[in-house]
């Protein structure tokens, strides 16, 4: 799967006149490589496996996430 910055540098900038695409984004096909099922994935890898582990021991707990 690719990563969100090389998508990012293959995309084409609306806002920039030089390389601006007309078309209707709608009815575009898209590029199925191009494809992000998901950003966060190891957070959320993460906190599956806590919630496992509090389910298992019934254990009160808190999950504190912060962005970095």
């Amino acid at each position: 799967m690719p990563t969100i910055d090389s998508i990012l540098r293959h995309a084409i900038n609306p806002f920039d006149p030089a390389t601006f695409k007309p078309g209707n984004f709608w009815y575009e096909s898209q590029n199925p490589t191009l494809h992000v099922e998901s950003i966060h994935v190891e957070p959320l890898q993460a906190i599956a496996t806590l919630l496992s582990q509090v389910e298992q021991d019934h254990l009160e707990s808190r999950l504190v996430y912060a962005r970095v």
